[in-house]
């Protein structure tokens, strides 16, 4: 079924802002209701006037929008919507969006991954992913990388979405002057990305950014960019680091190529897992970082030829190497 989206901006109700949620359930039966954080064990009900609020919202949805997808802004709550069918009827959910790109180095990341992810060998081109489950902060990592080399390296830069989640088009400027300029574009079918990868390597670009890498022509695509000087930037779901990757080689072979583009393409792997704890009314955030530096790293021949075979399991202890070093905060040490 088709995904085509729509961009709507209305209301100013004073209801989204007050609410600290992460999702927002607009149920069939007129009931609402949201969390405040990806798993968050509790039901909070929307009631009185807020509930008026957010069924004037669902209301307007349902009058001005015919798409199974879109994205929304209410009361300058920036949000993506999506429709769901339910024994009880049509549902809407909402999930928020952020405003803009964070500060990459204020996530978490550490000194030694931001500097890997920002060292000028990576600017060469090559492939950085951003791999994790659903809601470990891939999108936020990757929009935040992305403006970070734009305001390191300056350039042109284009983003391919399947929605655009965080709106990042304009200029970014750094020290000296260095100024990078960047370009969103967001398509309607996951069948447009392999196309819309070709069709930006006609712009000039520095440097790429794909919102998800899901399907066998996308993962080529961004690997022969990455291959041909192009740095591209994208996010990939995956729950177990070295199954990822092994998923990730086997689209490639899907697409035609061999285990040579896969395996020379890539830069960087970064698998996350965000760790979100709720006590006495406040969330805390943890983030876990399991590094795959290739680019620069000191056994970056030994990396890339274990991925030109079938097996990565051997990965597994270049990995755990890398989260030692990773935590090392000696000079002397580097990946």
């Amino acid at each position: 079924m088709s995904t085509v989206r729509a961009d709507i901006e209305i209301g100013h109700e004073g209801v989204l802002a007050d609410l600290e949620f992460s999702d927002l359930y607009l149920e069939a039966t007129g009931r609402a209701w949201y969390k405040t954080w990806a798993l968050d064990p509790l039901r909070h009900e929307i009631t009185g006037s807020a509930l008026e609020g957010v069924t004037r919202l669902r209301q307007h949805i349902e009058a001005s929008v015919s798409k199974r997808e879109f994205r929304i802004k209410w009361d300058g709550v920036g949000m993506r919507g999506a429709l769901f069918e339910t024994q009880a009827g049509e549902m809407y959910v909402l999930r928020r969006n952020l405003p803009h790109a964070l500060p990459f180095h204020t996530l978490g990341y550490g000194q030694r991954v931001e500097s890997a992810l920002l060292a000028p060998a990576i600017r060469t081109g090559g492939l950085v992913l951003f791999t994790g489950g659903a809601s470990s902060g891939k999108t936020v990592g990757l929009t935040a990388w992305t403006v970070a080399m734009m305001r390191t390296y300056g350039g042109a830069g284009y983003t391919v979405e399947n929605p655009i989640e965080i709106e990042l088009e304009g200029d970014y400027t750094g020290e000296d002057g260095v100024t990078g300029t960047l370009y969103q574009k967001e398509i309607d079918e996951d069948e447009q990305f392999g196309h819309e990868i070709r069709r930006r390597l006609r712009g000039g670009p520095n440097l790429l950014m794909i919102g998800e890498l899901r399907n066998a022509d996308a993962v080529a695509q961004a690997l022969l960019a990455a291959t041909s000087g192009v740095v591209v930037g994208a996010s990939y779901h995956a729950n177990d680091q070295i199954t990822g990757l092994q998923r990730l080689s086997g689209m490639v072979r899907d697409a035609g190529f061999d285990g040579g583009l896969f395996a020379n393409g890539l830069a960087a792997v970064i698998h996350q897992q965000m760790v979100l704890t709720h006590r006495e009314g406040e969330i805390t955030r943890q983030l876990r970082v399991s590094p795959l530096i290739l680019t620069g790293s000191r056994n970056e021949t030994g990396i890339r030829s274990q991925l030109h075979g079938v097996d990565f399991r051997q990965l597994s202890t270049e990995v755990d190497h890398q989260r030692r070093v990773m935590a090392n905060l000696s000079t002397g040490v580097a990946f």
